[in-house]
């Protein structure tokens, strides 16, 4: 180790970079882990597993089972009519209460968070959510409290019916207006109860339940238990060890409700696409890691092998046995593993730590779209699963070389021959080389065929480098296609949007959108802009209802998107798909052609005692022609459906065609976007300009790309993860080259000093390791275009268990890869042919 520190080190290095990314890898999925389960804990709550409706038998008999660490009920007494709190609307969301009780074991592992207050203590006190007791005014529109904190408020609970059945569970119902008839209340009892506290939050909300959450305290006095004696027992659940959960669900034998906010982080959901794609990329990455680490370690050992060869002859035959020279190989891979190996795990921690004080907000950022950083999270597993994991790397690089001493005699040993085997007819060089390169090429192809071995461990190190820079590459082009759900940056960055104007106040608006077309005309940094209109409509399939915005754009605009002037559609969405645990791209309307499609749209009218009242308008008929793949570029994401929505396209032409003829439906939004080179100032002087000429009176302005910063923030994230993790996978690989290039190079010094003894010039020299390059290169190449394609499918493979995404050719990284290692290579020849410049051949013929 001492007498040839360039190997040494080379491989130390070696062992510190696998070390740190084998760390950094997992600390950093699991400072990711970690961020999402304290997440799902704090907005969810730390229970595992809910059942509703339980009898105080099997709540009793469940908080007994072996697996159970925490059991909490919160008993359902039914709802509370507050109509006298909120003016009646049409959906009846706001006029019921679903109350249960509430204690402060039960808040605590259902995460209930309060935004003022207290929990209640008893039956007579109540917590509400805001929305609960907030009301609109018709007059100012600012928001007030009906009732607050330390006001008392009386309650008819009891048990809301719809066409017949008793509503249980708080679950999502929408009724229409003439629906309102199967509706009944079935009151049980009144009770006045003390607002203690207002409710922020808790770990089950129903958002779009029939009744308000509210919460009473435990139920203490015996003349309410009695009222209240047949409320049920709603149970959660957490468990021991929650991996077992289908197990504790199978033996309850009931549909219990699962909290995969927190399970799916833990490895225990029953959807576990989301740890399957971070495992997956987990295991791809060490994989990857494991590969070029193994090469490097072991080229140099092999390497270092071969050079000592005759001096393990010698031992050898002056009584060394085979035990004792293996011993010393695995004392120098257990040395060199104790050295680089706590470096490596310093490394990893380290640069991981830094990399999440920058881009952790961003990160966090992207995920939920809020200031939380996501922070270095270290589990108490990673730290010796590194150590295990990179000390397998290197028992594994060192266990080939140990196993070719014992096949080797001390003879073959001291004699070398063991490595160089002349096979007949395999050192013929074909004629063209010698035409082409001249004796200079003869003599590298014959040294090539000639002694394989020692050429097989180069072309092994540069075809490893081109796979490996390859599927750093491919991973990271990967990681940011999957984020599908983050928002493209739009092309137009600001928006100025108009109030609705109605068919007969046309000339107006034109004569408004010249005035702001003259500003933006005056303004520096604007480059382009486009007018467009748009109306929301509904639709039904199937008794559902589903939303759609008909977009009318300019007849020159539209004619790039289909032929004829028939109206066309857009349904692209994301879904989750429970079959194949992933999220996949989806049609609403499948690409059918000359699809006919009633709509309708719908108003709400203030009344003049602050009530509400519905209406909608006819039916209208619209014939789309056919799908597009694309929207304008100057429509922005709230032109781009979610789930189930459409977006229709429509000449400007046609647009009094597929308007209503009633002026309560027939009015449009009209919407300028605005493509700038440096929106924020441009955003800015348009708003000021605007201001002052008083053309926001009728509309509002919105810098759109504000909100897509963190967006690009993460994209940066990913970028500056995956290009790191590229820079590391290509040091190792660039140290696996030039230590298996110039190791060979400077065994071979005593061949050279034959050559340049009978007559070879240097500048023959350099010709002949030239070609030998591009042997190695060519070689290299063809193998490494096949390992890519391999781990271009495998990657593919596992990312799609959990996202949609499309397959990818990985050409442009194969072709950066291919100029970066023959960079590498003829580099690495270079620095050492100047190494043997000054060998002098007669002292390099005599060495043994």
């Amino acid at each position: 180790m001492k007498q040839n520190k360039v190997r040494t080190i080379v491989s130390i290095i070696g062992v510190i970079l696998a070390t740190s990314m084998v760390t950094g890898v997992l600390v950093f999925g699991g400072s990711i882990q970690n961020y999402m389960l304290e997440r799902g804990k704090r907005e969810n709550g730390e229970w595992h597993l809910y059942e509703e409706a339980l009898s105080k038998e099997e709540y009793e008999e469940t908080a007994k089972y072996d697996n159970v660490k925490k059991c909490v009920s919160i008993r359902e007494l039914g709802y509370g009519d507050i109509s006298f709190l909120r003016q009646k609307n049409r959906q009846k969301i706001a006029n019921y209460l679903y109350m249960q009780t509430m204690n402060p074991e039960a808040a605590e592992l259902l995460g209930v968070k309060l935004l003022e207050g207290r929990l209640p203590e008893n039956e007579n006190e109540i917590i509400l959510q805001e929305e609960t007791i907030t009301m609109i005014s018709t007059q100012t529109g600012e928001q007030y409290r009906v009732v607050d904190v330390g006001d008392t408020i009386t309650v008819t609970v009891g048990d809301w019916i719809i066409d017949g059945e008793k509503i249980t569970g708080n679950p999502w119902i929408e009724y229409q207006e003439q629906e309102d008839k199967y509706e009944n209340f079935a009151p049980k009892y009144e009770r006045t109860y003390t607002i203690v506290g207002i409710l922020e939050s808790w770990g089950n909300s129903n958002m779009g339940g029939g009744g308000m959450d509210a919460f009473t305290g435990e139920i203490l006095s015996k003349e309410h238990q009695e009222e209240d004696k047949e409320a049920p027992y709603n149970t959660y659940v957490q468990l021991k060890n929650p991996r077992n959960i289908q197990k504790f669900i199978e033996t309850k034998g009931k549909s219990w409700n699962s909290n995969e906010a927190i399970l799916k982080w833990i490895g225990a959901s029953r959807n576990s696409a989301y740890m399957t794609l971070l495992d997956g990329i987990m295991q791809i990455l060490i994989f990857i890691i494991g590969i070029g680490s193994i090469s490097l370690i072991y080229n140099t050992f092999a390497i270092s092998l071969r050079e000592r060869t005759t001096q393990f002859g010698i031992l050898s035959s002056v009584g060394a046995t085979n035990k004792q020279l293996k011993k010393a190989m695995w004392y120098e891979a257990a040395s060199v593993a104790v050295i680089g190996i706590p470096f490596g795990i310093l490394a990893g921690v380290g640069g991981i730590a830094v990399t999440l004080h920058y881009i952790g907000p961003w990160l966090g950022g992207w995920i939920h779209g809020d200031e939380e950083t996501i922070r270095l999270h270290v589990y108490p597993y990673i730290i010796p699963m590194t150590i295990l994991i990179v000390f397998i790397l290197v028992c594994l690089s060192v266990w080939v070389p140990v196993r070719r001493i014992r096949k080797i005699t001390p003879m073959q040993a001291i004699r070398a021959t063991k490595d160089i085997k002349i096979r007949s007819k395999k050192v013929k060089s074909p004629k063209y080389i010698f035409k082409l390169f001249g004796v200079e090429g003869m003599l590298a192809d014959k040294n090539y065929k000639r002694d394989r071995k020692k050429y097989r461990a180069t072309v092994f190190s540069l075809t490893i480098s081109i796979i490996l820079f390859v599927s750093a590459s491919l991973l990271s082009e990967y990681l940011i296609s999957t984020g599908a759900f983050v928002m493209k940056m739009p092309e137009y960055e600001i928006l100025y949007t108009s109030r609705d104007y109605k068919m007969d106040e046309m000339e107006e608006l034109e004569t408004e959108n010249k005035k702001i077309e003259q500003v933006l005309d005056e303004i520096e940094g604007v480059e382009r802009y486009q007018e467009y209109k748009d109306q929301f409509i509904y639709f039904d399939v199937e008794e559902a209802r589903f939303w759609c915005n008909l977009i009318f754009i300019p007849d020159d605009e539209f004619v790039k998107y289909t032929y004829g002037n028939n109206p066309v559609y857009y349904d692209k969405y994301v879904k989750y798909d429970t079959e194949k645990g992933k999220y996949v791209e989806k049609e609403f309307f499948d690409g059918k052609e000359n699809l006919t499609l009633r709509y309708y749209r719908e108003q709400v009218i203030p009344t003049e005692n602050g009530e509400y009242n519905t209406k909608l308008s006819e039916e209208k008929e619209i014939i789309l022609s056919h799908s597009i793949e694309n929207l304008p570029d100057y429509l922005f994401d709230s032109q781009e459906n979610g789930y189930g929505n459409v977006s229709i396209l429509v000449p400007e032409s046609r647009m009094e065609e597929y308007l209503f003829k009633d002026d309560l439906f027939n009015s449009v939004e009209s919407n300028i976007a605005i493509k700038a080179t440096k929106y924020n100032s441009v955003y800015q002087e348009l708003e000021k300009k605007m201001t002052d000429e008083e053309l926001l009176e009728n509309g509002y302005l919105s810098c759109a790309a504000k909100d897509y910063e963190k967006d690009r923030g993460m994209i940066l994230s990913v970028k500056v993860l995956t290009y790191g993790f590229i820079v590391l996978i290509s040091l190792i690989a660039a140290a696996n080259v030039f230590n298996t290039i110039s190791t060979n190079v400077m065994l071979r010094k005593r061949e050279f000093a034959m050559l340049q003894s009978m007559g070879m010039s240097r500048k023959m020299l350099h010709k002949m390791m030239n070609y030998e390059c591009l042997i190695y290169g060519f070689k290299s190449i063809s193998y490494g275009v096949i390992g890519s394609l391999l781990i271009s499918v495998l990657l593919f493979g596992n990312i799609a268990r959990s996202a949609q995404i499309q397959f990818v050719y990985p050409w442009k990284p194969l072709f950066v890869a291919i100029i970066w290692v023959m960079i590498v290579v003829f580099c690495s020849m270079l620095y050492s042919i100047q190494k043997i410049k000054k060998q002098n051949v007669i002292e390099e013929l005599k060495r043994e």
